[in-house]
């Protein structure tokens, strides 16, 4: 499957880490209990899996060029029940690139198990797709900023919506 890191168990602790390319940078299987300072994910189908996972915390993450020709893929996954997570996600499209994401953040595409107590804070720039698609979710909070601009990358991958709600939401979510 290409993972870059394939966290399994619990309490991991990491600064540092740059991938390129492959399926998945980072996959949380359940990889509970972890901090991950930064994550640079350059051309990868998905830059962050999580599985089940609980107390995850992203300082910084920023997904270059992430997806694939057509789009089928999603920057960050969580599904599966996840919960306490918490993630400053940056991602943009390189000129020249035909890359495209689904959405940069998509929660509970896969599970309909409930994924709750998130915060996030997502910018984007041309990645293609959404922004944030919600479902199965409760108890989230995101901040999202997005541009179509092509100044300075020069990509032309516009986002087509900041976000989707899909099933399973509870109503008390909060997106700013």
């Amino acid at each position: 499957s290409q993972d870059g890191i394939a966290l399994v168990g619990y309490h991991f602790e990491i600064r540092n880490i740059f991938a390129k390319g492959g399926v998945r940078t980072v996959y949380h299987n359940p990889g509970t209990d972890a901090t991950i300072v930064y994550a640079y994910a350059i051309g990868s189908h998905t830059a962050v899996h999580i599985n089940a996972g609980n107390q995850i915390t992203y300082g910084k993450l920023l997904v270059d060029t992430g997806g694939q020709t057509g789009g089928g893929t999603n920057g960050v996954v969580i599904d599966n029940q996840a919960s306490n997570i918490s993630m400053d996600i940056q991602a943009f499209e390189v000129v020249g690139t035909t890359h495209v994401l689904d959405s940069v953040v998509a929660i509970g595409v896969i599970n309909t198990g409930v994924n709750k107590d998130i915060s996030l804070k997502i910018q984007a720039n041309n990645t293609g797709g959404n922004i944030l698609l919600m479902t199965h979710a409760q108890e989230l909070t995101a901040e999202i900023i997005g541009s179509n601009s092509q100044f300075p990358s020069g990509a032309s991958a516009p986002i087509t919506s900041a976000v989707i709600y899909g099933a399973g939401n509870t109503g008390i979510n909060s997106v700013d």
